[in-house]
């Protein structure tokens, strides 16, 4: 998260939010964080998936760069 970023903007809370960040549908959502190929979180309640946009964005650019071939 950048120095000048708020937490607010970078939070979202529910599955809801989180698939609208990424454009996929709330069941694929909820199974990718539930099956931990998503990053995010539940806070202790244990009801309500949370997730870091920065996060997701890092584990996206990740993934697009594939793995790293060494010589």
């Amino acid at each position: 998260m950048a120095a000048n970023e708020r937490l607010a903007d970078d939070l979202m809370r529910g599955v809801p939010a989180i698939a609208d960040f990424i454009g996929e549908r709330r069941r694929q959502t909820y199974d990718l964080l539930e099956n931990g190929k998503l990053p995010g979180f539940k806070l202790p309640d244990g009801r309500i998936w949370h997730a870091f946009k920065s996060k997701i964005r890092r584990h996206y650019e990740k993934l697009a760069n594939g793995p790293q071939e060494t010589a």
